[in-house]
């Protein structure tokens, strides 16, 4: 009896978009989604996996021509995205996830009879979400770290930004960590700097939270946070 055996195919295609929500103003989608908002879009490199499962044809010993299989994969996918502008040329990454998912259902359906089971599974991971609703809960910490900045003479400049890849995850594993400066320009390009009078600030900041934090009766933030939640049910 002969073993199912399973075959991938990987291809790739390249496509441009730009995240920019049209409720807010130019100046906000600047500041939230920097060089991601860019008004002539910015393109990522796409890699798409296809597994097929079967048991081998006994003359050819394959699967599924894996020729075959990556016409197939361009026909329906590299020829309909590659170097596209996926806002623009794309109706259907109006709603990113929810398409991938009806594309692999629409896969499945069309080679369901030739394969006999499922040949695409999607799989997507969120690298990370706003980490708003850890931190609002526990606000006491940003009121921490703006209370030490004033006291070093430094004024806070309280902003939402795009990024914090690793506060984001640490906040959602039970670890709230809202992003405080670092002295950093021009960010993630090739001309990023950080001064080094920039630096020690940064360093005299993170003492002066350790400082307070040491000398704080957080009792008493619980108390004021618990009438604040009585008095909004």
């Amino acid at each position: 009896m002969r073993k199912k055996v399973a075959v991938f195919r990987k291809e790739s295609f390249n496509a441009a978009h730009r995240l920019n929500n049209p409720d807010w103003t130019d100046e906000k989608n600047q500041e939230v989604f920097g060089k991601c908002n860019l008004p002539h879009y910015h393109g990522h490199n796409y890699e798409l996996i296809v597994k097929i499962t079967g048991k081998p044809d006994k003359k050819t010993g394959y699967v599924m021509d894996l020729k075959v299989l990556s016409d197939l994969i361009n026909k329906e996918i590299t020829e309909r995205f590659d170097h596209k502008n996926l806002n623009l040329d794309a109706k259907e990454f109006k709603k990113r996830k929810e398409f991938i998912h009806a594309i692999t259902k629409k896969f499945n359906k069309k080679f369901a009879k030739q394969f006999g089971e499922d040949i695409v599974i999607t799989e997507i991971k969120d690298q990370y979400y706003n980490m708003k609703e850890k931190v609002e809960p526990v606000k006491f910490i940003v009121d921490l770290a703006e209370k030490a900045m004033k006291q070093l003479g430094i004024k806070p400049l309280i902003k939402p930004i795009r990024g914090g890849t690793d506060g984001c995850r640490l906040s959602y594993m039970g670890l709230p960590c809202p992003n405080i400066f670092a002295g950093g320009h021009n960010f993630h390009g090739k001309y990023e700097y950080v001064p080094v009078e920039s630096i020690q600030k940064a360093i005299d900041v993170i003492i002066k939270i350790a400082e307070l934090t040491a000398t704080t009766d957080f009792s008493k933030t619980e108390k004021t946070r618990g009438k604040a939640k009585q008095s909004e049910a």
